[in-house]
């Protein structure tokens, strides 16, 4: 009983990890993309040049200052401070995102304010709705990212466990090389590598598929 308590909550954990950072990572770049390609402020290119800076210019050593930071704000070794540190808008989803909506015409803004939408109608109304399966893409690719990571619960979660962490944990702290320890090896791997395979199944067309933007119709 014990351990299948244990289990359900490592798996619980990974789930929460996974599709809150998963989302959260794609939703704020998104955001972000949309309000630069769309709003064209000064402070919109300024953005745009921070993100392109940052791929750029290698980012070495931060981890001990990142960890202080999380320490300093109350968010270490919780599930929700880490969806909160993958909330950023950096990153090459930043760019693909902002080639979308900078792609899209203008007159799906014209026309959606002259029936008298504000800004946050076109956007949930309009813009979201046609890079909807760019968006999903996306979000599931960060979903597979995490759900393998073990670095990063390792880290910032070295109490809520989870299935990439055991396994790695498993296999490079007390793995005896036996073949007795092979079955839960193998078992673990399947359990990892299961719902990566279910979602490839069930959105393989909208991952292999031709993402495109519509036309205007007259």
């Amino acid at each position: 009983v014990g351990g299948d308590v244990a289990f359900w909550g490592i798996l619980g954990n990974s789930l929460l990890y996974a599709v809150g950072c998963a989302v959260l990572k794609t939703l704020v770049p998104c955001l972000t993309a949309y309000s630069c390609a769309r709003f064209p402020f000064k402070s919109s290119k300024a953005v745009y040049n921070i993100v392109l800076i940052t791929m750029i210019v290698p980012v070495v050593g931060s981890l001990p200052s990142e960890l202080k930071v999380a320490y300093a704000l109350g968010i270490h070794d919780k599930i929700w401070g880490v969806w909160i540190m993958s909330a950023n808008m950096l990153g090459l989803y930043f760019f693909v995102m902002y080639s979308a909506f900078k792609a899209m015409p203008m007159g799906y803004t014209e026309a959606a304010k002259i029936d008298g939408a504000n800004n946050f109608q076109i956007l949930t109304t309009i813009a979201l709705p046609l890079v909807k399966n760019l968006f999903l893409t996306i979000v599931l690719i960060n979903f597979v990212e995490f759900w393998n990571n073990y670095q990063t619960p390792q880290v910032y979660l070295p109490n809520h466990p989870t299935l990439g962490y055991t396994l790695y944990y498993y296999t490079r702290v007390i793995n005896d090389r036996t073949f007795s320890t092979l079955p839960y090896l193998i078992t673990m791997a399947f359990i990892i590598v299961l719902p990566v395979l279910i979602l490839f199944l069930i959105f393989q067309e909208k991952l292999m598929g031709n993402l495109t933007l519509g036309g205007l119709k007259g």
